[in-house]
């Protein structure tokens, strides 16, 4: 049989012209100045696909094959104007203009006999505007199942509901990177402190952007074996799965070398990433009566990564790239072979004899029984931020008409460094305006005078526990009369969290707490009627 579908789409989001002023206002209460931000943007996109089916059963043979077309626009403009309450014009930066396309061709067919040996192929070639040298890549993928449970072998196995083995291995292509055009030459304004002067007049210069000409896609790998089984009439399901996962040509934002042209960074393709995991999954039903009932979730998941290349050539002196940017010039996290991805990189305290951080004094990593002062080449790379191990647990109560249902999470290893005390929390800080200011109590634990951004005191375990949502209801039948019904729940969610983490939670993405917005704890009451 066959069929064929057409997708079309079109997205348009225009921001309203926004304006803001700033009075700028001496201490006596003089206005001087002031200053109006006008800020306008508009975003388009479109998309096109295109499906064809075919499918064909042929006794125990089942025969399904999809191919397809895709198209994707995206579109992007956003300007600004800064000037002042006289309305001269202060800054008009050229408006960014960009856009940028994504092609696709796809296939899949699926192949079945007796429901019992299962296997898929797919095959993408995707196109991208973004990379003008290389826009092709070719992503393929094969999986294969076997209902073990349907042999005739497991047939007399009561206590075994369903078993099925799974393998598959598969690439994929990441291309989504903020830059609309990081493989182009083009010319950047440049910023105000790099203008000329022709009398009283200062004029902004062009300069020559940092770009990679050729800049590819970023693939990953993927072979997975997995388990999927039931137990006791489905009352025990789960699924067991181990994967490596093996990612080439990763897209980076980087630090590039001085004196290599007129930009700091650049997007390109920096080396390679390698996971290694296991994910388990678990839900019973410990309890099952007439009035009681318990549904229990459990899922485990452990990943490891390591960087396993960077450069072209291995230079064991090479330092790696700079990440995790916590002020100018300052950078809390690495990338370097044989580390996982975001690795702190910071510089081992020394402790006086009274258990306080002797400040500016650092462990020596080639001779520890020395101290020395900051260096470069005495930082090490203790932690990373992302979790060693992640639990999520879930479960619901019902008794007759009452039912309590929880869902909670626990995170084990991950590390986190509190940029919101490391940059506030010294002495001279206290002083600083010539009156005292507000900063972090950690300025007592420390006694620094001066900030220590790079010593791995600021360097925490985060790990914790979390009560991500908590309900309890009560449901009515027969109310009022035979055709009203009523249910009432009261809910907490983000109920509470435990852990040893100083900061204000230890969920922060990236692994740097720059002072996040708190999470919410709410309370929610509810009523429904179905009548």
């Amino acid at each position: 049989m066959w069929a064929w579908t057409t997708i079309k789409s079109d997205g348009y989001n225009k921001a309203p012209i926004t304006a803001d002023f700033t009075r700028v206002v001496t201490d006596g209460g003089t206005v001087l100045d002031g200053r109006n931000n006008i800020y306008s943007a508009e975003n388009k996109s479109r998309l096109l696909d295109f499906y064809l089916n075919y499918s064909k059963n042929l006794g125990d043979h089942k025969v399904d094959v999809t191919a397809g077309y895709g198209w994707q626009y995206f579109y992007r403009q956003n300007e600004s104007v800064n000037r002042r309450a006289d309305k001269s014009i202060v800054n008009v930066p050229a408006p960014f203009i960009g856009e940028n396309w994504l092609v696709s061709f796809f296939g899949r067919a699926n192949y079945s006999f007796m429901d019992k040996y299962l296997l898929t192929a797919t095959l993408r070639y995707d196109g991208s505007s973004r990379f003008p040298a290389n826009p092709w890549g070719l992503f393929p993928a094969v999986s294969a199942a076997w209902r073990i449970k349907d042999e005739a072998f497991l047939s007399g196995v009561d206590k075994l509901s369903e078993l099925k083995l799974r393998v598959g291995y598969g690439e994929t292509g990441q291309q989504d990177i903020g830059n609309f055009y990081p493989g182009l030459a083009i010319y950047r304004t440049s910023t105000a402190t790099a203008q000329y002067q022709l009398g009283d007049t200062f004029y902004p210069t062009l300069r020559p952007d940092a770009y990679d000409g050729g800049i590819r896609w970023e693939t990953t790998s993927t072979l997975n074996l997995g388990v999927d089984f039931g137990l006791f009439n489905n009352r025990l399901t789960g699924t067991v799965e181990v994967y490596n996962r093996k990612t080439f040509d990763l897209l980076n934002y980087v630090q590039v070398a001085s004196g290599t042209g007129f930009s700091n960074f650049l997007d390109t393709n920096v080396g390679n990433l390698e996971n290694n995991g296991i994910e388990v999954t678990l839900n019973a039903i410990p309890v099952s009566t007439g009035d009681f009932t318990w549904n229990l979730g459990v899922n485990f998941a452990r990943n490891v990564n390591k960087l396993t290349k960077l450069l072209l050539v291995d230079d064991p002196t090479y330092n790696g790239v700079p990440a995790g940017g916590i002020g100018v010039g300052q950078y809390i996290q690495n990338q370097q072979v044989g580390y996982p991805i975001n690795s702190f990189w910071v510089l081992q305290q020394v402790y006086g004899a009274d258990g306080m951080p002797i400040e500016g004094l650092y462990v020596n990593r080639s001779d520890e029984s020395s101290a020395v002062s900051s260096n470069n080449n005495n930082k090490y790379r203790p932690e990373h931020p992302v979790a060693d191990y992640l639990i999520g647990i879930n479960s619901r109560f019902n008794y007759k008409k009452f039912d309590f249902a929880f869902s909670s999470r626990l995170s084990l290893g991950n590390h986190v460094y509190n940029n919101a005390v490391a940059g506030r929390a010294f002495l001279n800080n206290v002083y600083a305006n010539g009156f005292f200011s507000n900063v972090p109590n950690a300025v007592f634990e420390t006694g620094f005078f001066s900030q220590q951004q790079l010593s791995d005191f600021y360097l925490q375990d985060a790990s914790f526990f979390k009560m991500d949502n908590m309900s309890v209801g009560y449901s009515m039948d027969n109310l009022l009369s035979n055709k009203l019904k009523a249910r009432i729940n009261f809910t907490v969610q983000n109920a509470f969290i435990i852990t040893k983490y100083d900061g204000i939670d230890p969920e922060v993405n990236g692994g740097i707490d720059n002072t996040i917005y708190p999470r919410p704890r709410v309370f929610l009451l509810g009523l429904s009627l179905d009548f």
